[in-house]
């Protein structure tokens, strides 16, 4: 299962631990759906709000390609609005529930195109790190780094 990478949360990995990953769709309008294809899509502030059972993407930015000009959707384009997410209801159930306990968020990894054709965002569900185990990981990246170099 080969899945094409349109945009990605580099940091998540190093500022959090992710417990758990949870495909969902996300909808687009028209002209983000080729601002996302061409790689408008910037997920670094981006995190997951859940509210009244749906699932929200929040303060993640889809800039409009250069040249392209939609006079009835897109001409006044903001950026970073919210985005609704489709997952399943015990999925969502699930979550919320999980989201409830204290220190924990649900955040983006990355947005891919899915097998079937359709953009997909990869979230997961977080713990923030404190500065030393942000120390420890980068003491097992640099060791893996140096055993790969072997």
């Amino acid at each position: 299962m080969s899945k094409e990478i349109l945009a990605s949360n580099r940091k998540a990995k190093f500022l959090y631990d992710i417990s758990q990953e949870l495909e969902v769709g996300i909808v687009l309008l028209g002209p983000e759906v080729k601002s996302v294809l061409a790689g408008g899509m910037d997920l670094s502030t981006a995190y997951i709000s859940c509210r009244n059972g749906e699932l929200w993407l929040c303060q993640a930015n889809i800039s409009p390609v250069k040249g392209q000009t939609s006079p009835m959707i897109w001409d006044k384009p903001n950026p970073i609005r919210e985005r609704k997410l489709l997952a399943k209801k015990t999925e969502i159930r699930r979550l919320m529930k999980v989201l409830e306990q204290r220190g924990l968020t649900c955040i983006p990894l990355d947005s891919h195109y899915s097998e079937s054709k359709k953009i997909k965002l990869t979230i997961g569900l977080a713990k923030g790190r404190n500065k030393a185990d942000k120390r420890e990981y980068l003491k097992e990246r640099e060791a893996k780094k140096e055993m790969s170099h072997e």
